[in-house]
């Protein structure tokens, strides 16, 4: 199967019903050659999911708002919007949103099939219909009875919890972050955090400012508008995005990004499978993100992109 380009409009994607809760699906498996899914959804205050322990994919967490308090192994943390929060297989752990308001999280799993997961545990969503009566001691044992089927554990050991995670955090001043092209892009996971599964960035572009016309040979992009108005290319098509799309684009499509707004413009971006962080960190300069606007690039710094691409698959400016 070779996935297409997809975009899901703001307060679009599929819908369905797990744990009591809205969870909305922005890409499935099915859509991305299984090499990733993202969800998003709300999480009332002083809720959260069991503790679990994936075996198959990693799992990462980007704060939209609210506070969550994240437990793996034995660490915690909290944090706050702009986070991001990493997961390896194997480690424990469950989060709660803390505080007295709600929090949205956007979840991204590599590879696919924790979709497949909340498909077959939840219930369907019927546009214009409540929510069916929830049962919670049955969705209990529903999710219970499916998640082996998925190589998820819902009753960990104490003792998982008394060694060290395999978890990275980047909080929302964390980066390192690098200009590259008048674009800042800040890391928030490399290859070394998630096994080469993917790599994480917040993307911040200037109005008028965004990426050359290019073209990845081995690499999926997936793009969550966080903030602005943006224009995304592939091939001959343009199509103007805003706060809460997302956009995915398959491996060996011509395409391009633009802020075409007024203000600056926030992606959060997924590259799967991981390696173009390190070309950002090869080819950008190093900035501090209390920096307000990036440095104009130089032609050194051109000229390192456009030699140093091809060693990452990376083709500037091809023709669609």
């Amino acid at each position: 199967m070779k996935s297409s380009v997809m975009i899901v409009p703001p307060g679009g994607g599929h819908k369905l019903w797990f744990l009591g809760q809205m969870a909305i699906h922005l890409a499935r498996g099915d859509q991305t050659d299984d090499m990733y899914t993202v969800g998003c959804g709300e999480t009332p205050a002083g809720q959260g999911p069991p503790p679990h322990v994936h075996s198959r994919e990693d799992e990462a967490f980007y704060v939209l708002s609210g506070e969550f308090e994240f437990r793996a192994g034995n660490g915690t943390v909290t944090c706050g919007p702009d986070s991001f929060v990493t997961i390896r297989p194997g480690t424990a752990h469950t989060f709660r949103c803390i505080g007295s308001n709600p929090g949205h999280l956007i979840v991204f799993c590599a590879p696919a099939g924790f979709d497949r997961f909340q498909s077959e545990a939840g219930d369907p969503y019927v546009n214009g219909q409540p929510m069916p009566q929830f049962d919670l001691a049955a969705a209990i044992a529903r999710l219970m009875s499916v998640a082996p089927k998925y190589g998820i554990d819902l009753n960990p050991p104490a003792e998982a919890f008394t060694v060290a995670p395999q978890m990275r955090v980047s909080g929302p001043t964390d980066g390192p972050a690098f200009a590259v092209g008048g674009d800042r892009y800040r890391i928030l996971a490399t290859g070394d955090d998630t096994g080469g599964r993917f790599a994480a960035l917040e993307i911040a572009v200037w109005p008028g400012g965004g990426s050359p016309l290019h073209r990845h040979a081995f690499v999926s992009e997936g793009f969550y508008v966080l903030d602005g108005d943006v224009e995304f290319m592939f091939g001959t098509n343009r199509i103007q995005l805003s706060a809460g799309a997302f956009y995915h684009v398959p491996a060996g499509r011509v395409q391009r990004y633009r802020n075409v707004g007024q203000t600056v413009a926030r992606l959060l971006a997924f590259a799967v499978p991981a390696g173009i962080e390190r070309f950002i960190a090869d080819v950008g300069t190093p900035m501090a993100l209390a920096d307000a606007v990036p440095p104009a690039p130089t032609a050194g710094e051109l000229e390192r992109l456009v030699a140093r691409a091809p060693l990452c698959g990376l083709e500037i400016s091809p023709a669609p």
